[in-house]
C-alpha cells in the first residue's frame, strides 16, 4: 500500500497539472476574440510584423532560460528545506540577468539589421514585459514543488485574461502597432501580482553575486543549449518565414502558427506539475513509481494531443475565421498541415522530462541542436520553393523527428521505460476513425465536434483512453 503522502502528493500533482493546463487553455479562450479583433485591425502584413516580433522575443525567453525553470524545480525537490531560499535568490538574480542581457541584445540586432522603427521599438516593450513575466515564472517554482500548481495556473489566467482585456481596448481606441506591444508590459505585470501575493513568506529578493551563480551555470549548461535549441526548433520556421517568404505568405503562416504555438505550450504546463514526482521517484530509485508515472502521464498527453490535433485539422476554417477573419482563409489549410506538428509536441514531452528525471541533460541537448540544425536547412528549401506550406510542412516534420529522437533515447537510457507503441497505434486508429468526419457535408466547426465525439468513443473501445490517476505511485 502506498503510504497516504505519497497518495496526497501525487493527487496533488494530478490536480495541478491539470489546473496549469486547464487554467492556461481557459485565458487562451479568453484571448480569442481579442486576437480575432487585433488580426483584422493589423491586417495581414501587420500581424506578420506583430507575430514576427513575439517569435523573437520568445526566442529570448527560451536561450535566456538556461533550463533554470526546469533544472530549477528539480533541484529545488531534492534542496532541503533550509537551503531553498539561498538556492531560489540566485535562481532569481541569475534569470532575471539573463532576460535583460538577452533582450537588449536582440532590440540591437533588430536595429543592426534595419529593422522598421516600429519591429524595433516593440521587441523592446514586448523584452520587458518578457522580464516581468520571468520573473514570476522563477518566483513561481516555490509553488510547484510544493505541489501548489493551481496558484500558478491562477498567475497564468490573469496574465492573459488582462492582455485580452488590454488588446481589445486598445482595438476599440484605433491603436497602432507600437501600442499592443506596449499592452504586453501591464499584462505581465498582473499575473506576477498574483505570483508575489501567492508566495508570502516564500518570497525572495534577486542575489546580486554573479560568483554565486558560476555553480548553477556549470549545472545548467547542457540543459540550457537544449532548452534553448528547442525553442529556436519550433520557431525556427517564423523567423525564416519572415527572411524568405512573401509578407502575405509571412502573415498567413503567422496566424496560422500562433494558434499551434499557444497549444504547445499545453502539454509542457502539465508535464511540468509532475514533474517534481519524477524526479523523487527517480532520485529514490523506485522504478515502479517512475515508470507508472511516465507511462500514464505519456497516455495522457498522447490521447489528449491527438484530440486537439483532430478539432483543429477538421476545425480549421471555422477556427482561422474565428481568430483572424476572411482575410486569412487561406490559413486553413496551414493550420490542417501544422496540427499534426501540435500531435507530436505532445508526444515528446513526458518524454522529455523522464530523461530529464534521469539526468540526461547533455543527450536532450544534442537532439535539440541536432534537430534545429536539419529543421533549418529543410525548412529553408520548403519555405523557398512552397511558402506558407512549406513551412508548415518543415514544422511537422522537425517535431516528429524530435518526438522519435526522445523515444529512442528514453528506451535506451531504461528499459523499463520504453515507450508504448501499441498505445501510440490505438491513439492513432482513433484519430483516423474521427478524421472519417471530413466526409460529412456540414460546416467546419460540426464537422470537428462530430470527429472529436467518434475519436472519444473509438479511443475508448480500442483501450487508449487516459487514466487520471496518472501521478499516483503504484500499489
Amino acid at each position: 500500500m502506498p503510504a497516504a503522502a505519497d497518495v496526497s502528493e501525487g493527487r496533488d500533482a494530478a490536480v495541478g497539472g491539470a489546473l496549469r493546463a486547464g487554467g492556461f487553455l481557459a485565458g487562451q479562450l479568453l484571448t480569442v476574440g481579442a486576437v480575432a479583433l487585433l488580426f483584422r485591425h493589423l491586417g495581414v502584413d501587420d500581424t506578420g510584423r506583430y507575430v514576427t516580433v513575439l517569435s523573437l522575443v520568445a526566442i529570448v525567453g527560451g536561450l535566456t532560460d538556461l533550463g533554470l525553470t526546469t533544472l530549477g524545480v528539480r533541484e529545488l525537490a531534492k534542496a532541503p528545506d533550509g537551503a531553498r531560499r539561498a538556492l531560489m535568490a540566485d535562481l532569481l538574480g541569475l534569470r532575471l540577468a539573463a532576460t535583460v542581457a538577452g533582450v537588449a541584445l536582440v532590440v540591437a540586432l533588430a536595429a543592426v539589421a534595419g529593422q522598421e522603427t516600429t519591429v524595433v521599438a516593440g521587441t523592446a516593450l514586448a523584452g520587458l514585459g518578457l522580464v516581468v513575466q520571468n520573473a514570476g515564472t522563477t518566483l513561481g517554482m516555490d509553488l510547484l514543488v510544493r505541489l501548489r500548481a493551481g496558484r500558478m495556473a491562477l498567475a497564468d489566467l490573469v496574465r492573459q485574461a488582462a492582455a485580452a482585456a488590454l488588446i481589445v481596448g486598445g482595438v476599440a481606441a484605433g491603436a497602432s502597432l507600437l501600442l499592443f506591444f506596449a499592452l504586453l508590459v501591464p499584462a505581465a505585470l498582473a499575473g506576477f501580482a498574483v505570483v508575489v501575493a501567492s508566495v508570502r513568506g516564500a518570497r525572495v529578493a534577486p542575489s546580486g553575486e554573479p560568483r554565486r551563480w558560476a555553480p548553477l551555470l556549470r549545472q545548467t549548461i547542457p540543459f540550457a543549449v537544449a532548452a534553448a535549441a528547442s525553442v529556436l526548433f519550433f520557431r525556427v520556421a517564423v523567423v525564416e518565414m519572415a527572411l524568405l517568404a512573401s509578407e502575405r505568405d509571412t502573415g498567413l503562416f503567422g496566424a496560422s502558427f500562433r494558434v499551434v504555438e499557444v497549444l504547445s505550450v499545453l502539454p509542457a504546463l502539465a508535464v511540468t506539475a509532475a514533474f517534481p514526482v519524477f524526479t523523487r521517484a527517480a532520485a529514490a530509485g523506485d522504478d515502479d513509481r517512475l515508470r507508472s508515472a511516465v507511462a500514464r502521464v505519456s497516455q495522457a498527453c498522447a490521447a489528449v494531443g491527438a484530440g486537439l490535433a483532430l478539432g483543429l485539422a477538421l476545425g480549421a476554417p471555422a477556427v482561422i475565421e474565428v481568430v483572424a477573419g476572411g482575410e486569412f482563409d487561406d490559413a486553413a489549410p496551414i493550420l490542417r498541415i501544422q496540427a499534426a506538428a501540435l500531435f507530436a509536441s505532445f508526444v515528446a514531452a513526458p518524454w522529455g522530462f523522464a530523461l530529464l528525471s534521469l539526468g540526461r541533460e547533455r543527450t536532450l541537448m544534442w537532439l535539440n541542436v541536432g534537430g534545429v540544425a536539419v529543421a533549418a536547412a529543410v525548412g529553408a528549401a520548403l519555405i523557398s520553393a512552397h511558402g506558407a506550406r512549406g513551412g508548415a510542412v518543415a514544422t511537422v516534420l522537425g517535431e516528429v523527428g524530435l518526438a522519435l529522437s526522445f523515444g529512442l533515447a528514453l528506451a535506451l537510457a531504461h528499459a523499463r521505460l520504453r515507450p508504448s507503441a501499441a498505445l501510440l497505434s490505438r491513439v492513432l486508429a482513433a484519430a483516423a476513425v474521427g478524421a472519417a468526419a471530413a466526409l460529412a457535408p456540414l460546416p467546419s466547426a460540426l464537422v470537428a465536434v462530430l470527429g472529436l465525439a467518434l475519436y472519444a468513443a473509438a479511443l475508448r473501445l480500442l483501450g487508449g483512453w487516459p487514466d487520471l490517476s496518472a501521478f499516483r505511485p503504484v500499489r
